[in-house]
């Protein structure tokens, strides 16, 4: 199963799931530990907001930010 689809299946908002990869994932290195590496699974609880907000939720926040 693809990460989008494992995304979807837990009720991620894929756009922002994918974008906190990418964002977040560089800092960690070359070898994050196991602890890193569980808090970014789609199921893990420790997910940041944006990944379960819509993305006209994500959206709209950030035009009131600017």
């Amino acid at each position: 199963m693809s990460v989008i689809e494992t995304a979807k299946r837990n009720g991620l908002n894929v756009f922002g799931y994918l974008s906190y990869l990418m964002l977040d994932l560089p800092s960690w290195g070359k070898t994050p530990s196991d602890e890193q590496l569980d808090s970014i699974m789609p199921w893990s609880a420790t997910l940041p907001e944006t990944c379960h907000r819509t993305y006209h939720q994500i959206v709209e926040n950030e035009a009131v930010v600017e």
